[in-house]
């Protein structure tokens, strides 16, 4: 089954309410050090634990050479550390320096305020419904991608 254009158009401006909600093109939020991508991998290694430039560029379904160059410049910025794999010496694995740490949880601390933010106005159970749609999105949209 294909949505009718107007469904579609109703999705895309959702997208757009969204990203705009999150801040998403917003310089200042991330501050003048890293974008959106940066940020994620940043997150990404600290969250998730991604040892390596592989297991990122798979997660965040970005192209391996792309993912290279963002872990470059985490390492230029002194954020993430690379270290030669054990196991296989044509691989790193990657962990965030101190300030990489320091930088990963201000960004999550600076995310948390950022929710807090956007469900000010919502009562308990309109924060409720919010979480529950949102887990419903995210449901529907890993089946979508598979």
């Amino acid at each position: 089954m294909v949505l009718p254009k107007k469904q579609i158009n109703q999705i895309r401006d959702f997208n757009r309410q969204y990203t705009q909600a999150l801040g998403v093109l917003d310089k200042r939020l991330l501050g003048p050090t890293l974008n959106w991508t940066e940020a994620r991998v940043l997150l990404e290694i600290k969250l998730n634990h991604c040892p390596t430039p592989l297991a990122l560029a798979r997660l965040l379904d970005l192209d391996k050479s792309y993912t290279s160059r963002i872990i470059k410049k985490l390492v230029q910025k002194q954020l993430v550390s690379k270290t030669a794999s054990t196991q296989d010496l044509r691989s790193v694995t990657l962990t965030l320096t101190a300030k990489g740490d320091e930088v990963a949880r201000d960004l999550d601390q600076k995310s948390q305020e950022q929710i807090r933010w956007l469900l000010r106005n919502l009562n308990a159970a309109e924060q409720e419904e919010f979480y529950t749609g949102i887990r419903k999105l995210a449901q529907l949209l890993t089946k979508g991608k598979s």
